[in-house]
């Protein structure tokens, strides 16, 4: 049986995708770890709209996006990704945001649970942002990347409003 630990934490200390001993404060570590709560609320995101009648292409976006969360956790690693966020990803969130066909003019607050989580979703992908914007100064993260991410908060405000107004 392989052991989850290692104690290498037991000092503050962790080791990077490429086996690099740093601190636990390590911008990378913050980046991986801000995609990972990120991709951790989708997950929530994704359980509340399969409870929802005729939400499939929905689902499928999400499941898509957190593929695209993975190679973007490869990217700030600086690991070779098979598949890294490009323009045409950007684009094709753009036509899913298009695609909701909501219109926004004013403040909104959400009342239901699964538009709420959407809206946490949101929220944690601000944070996303927010940390990789020093990746985008230093050139350790592609344009489209950080487009891709701010996009992406854009789809899931979008995705909230939609949920809010039609259930």
């Amino acid at each position: 049986m392989t052991k989850i630990y290692t104690r290498v934490g037991d000092g503050g200390k962790t080791r990077t995708a490429k086996g690099i001993e740093v601190s636990k404060d390590n911008c990378l570590i913050q980046a991986n770890g801000v995609i990972d709560e990120l991709m951790s609320s989708i997950d929530k995101v994704l359980y509340g709209l399969d409870i929802l009648p005729d939400m499939e292409n929905s689902i499928e976006v999400c499941k898509w996006i957190q593929d695209k969360l993975r190679y973007l956790g490869g990217e700030v690693s600086d690991k070779e990704v098979d598949e890294p966020i490009m323009e045409e990803d950007v684009e094709v969130l753009e036509e899913y945001i298009d695609s909701l066909e909501m219109d926004v003019h004013e403040f909104v607050r959400f009342s239901q649970p699964i538009a709420m989580d959407i809206d946490e979703a949101r929220v944690r992908t601000r944070k996303v942002e927010r940390v990789l914007t020093e990746y985008l100064r230093d050139g350790g993260i592609t344009d489209a990347s950080y487009k891709y991410i701010n996009r992406l908060s854009d789809y899931f405000f979008i995705l909230a409003l939609s949920v809010e107004e039609n259930f």
